[in-house]
């Protein structure tokens, strides 16, 4: 196997920094003084989050695009790359704001 394959692999399976939520533990195994609430947050490519949500993946780009909507996808953009949290409170109050209902009870959108 290559070093090339090999750092591959690793960064599979150890996440980069900024994907890590919970600060890591006290190496002397001390527990920290506040307890940290850890919420699971995969970060996704708009393929994936065209996937999960039923829709084209041009739609999703689509959505990312502040000139094109009036709310655009929560999302991550890396030079060219769109990343997004799947699982965060910024993609699901989005989701939520999209809740349609015929007889507009559900609606949270201004119609």
């Amino acid at each position: 196997m290559s070093s090339r394959h090999e750092h591959h692999v690793s960064t599979l399976t150890n996440p980069p920094a900024f994907a890590r939520l919970a600060p890591p533990k006290p190496d002397n195994g001390a527990v920290p003084s506040a307890q940290v609430l850890s919420i699971s947050l995969e970060v996704i490519d708009s393929v994936e989050l065209a996937k999960r949500l039923s829709v084209p993946e041009s739609w999703i780009r689509s959505r990312t695009n502040s000139k094109r909507t009036s709310d655009p996808i929560p999302h991550y953009r890396l030079g060219r790359y769109i990343r997004f949290s799947w699982g965060s409170a910024e993609l699901s109050d989005w989701l939520q704001r999209q809740l349609v209902s015929t007889d507009g009870v559900w609606s949270r959108r201004k119609i």
